[in-house]
Order: structure tokens, then sequence, then C-alpha cells
């Protein structure tokens, strides 16, 4: 993982911004952490971010609106939504908020590893000029 790579993440749940702190410190990756809406869409102020992590509940409400008012602000960053359980009901209201990709807490580092270079294979997926297609499946595709 390259040392540039900037992260955002957004939980109002300590233990989960910890864990994942600990993560992309240990992967090289530089993690800005947030447990309030507001606090994650002024961060995209003063950072250019790969990739926002953003939990289902943050500390002034819906990681949801959070989700939503990042893609509003930033429409080309790469936001996935963290679920704590997954269900077909999340994972659409995901879908309405403009998240790139619904996804399971990670609970081991294999699985952030995993998660991050999924979202860096996405962030630098190409489209055929001739063609108009993508070579990257939709992200919503497992």
């Amino acid at each position: 993982m390259p040392l540039e790579v900037s992260i955002l993440v957004a939980s109002g749940d300590q233990d989960v911004a910890d864990f994942l702190d600990r993560e992309m410190l240990a992967l090289g990756c530089h993690a800005v952490m947030a447990a309030r809406h507001s606090q994650a869409v002024s961060a995209t102020d003063a950072h250019d971010f790969h990739l926002a992590l953003v939990t289902e509940k943050l500390e002034d409400g819906s990681g949801l609106e959070a989700v939503a008012a990042l893609r509003r602000k930033r429409p080309r960053l790469i936001v996935y939504l963290v679920a704590s359980t997954w269900n077909d009901s999340i994972v659409e209201q995901a879908r309405r908020s403009g998240a790139t990709r619904c996804v399971v807490r990670p609970t081991h580092r294999a699985a952030v590893e995993e998660l991050l270079e999924d979202a860096l294979e996405a962030s630098c997926a190409t489209v055929d000029i001739a063609t108009g297609s993508s070579r990257r499946k939709p992200a919503w595709v497992e």
C-alpha cells in the first residue's frame, strides 16, 4: 500500500474508529478520523481522500446522511458505507444515499487490506474510449 493513500474514517463508534485507525496506519495509509457528520464533510476541504469509510451511525446522526453529503460535495470520492450487519435493507439505503459500496465492518487486518485494495482498484478503473465500456464491474456486484 503506498504511503500517500489518504482515507477518511467517519464513525460514531470509538472502538471501530480506533481499530480502523490502527489498521490503516499498519498498512501505511494516512487516516483522518471524524466522529460527526460535520467533521467528515469539512475534512474534505483540507484533504484529497482516496476513500471514505462511513459507519451507519455517527455521533450526531446517520452515516447515510454523511454518505449523501460527501457524495454531493465530492462526487468522484469513493464512499463505502460500513454496516454492522448485512441485509437487503441497508444495502438499498446505502445505494440510495450514493454509497459506492456497502460493506460489512471488517474485523481483522486482512479484511481491511482487501477492502482498501478493492477501493483503490475501483478508483483507478478506466473506460475504453472506443466502446465506452468500463473495465471494472459495478460496485454493487459482489
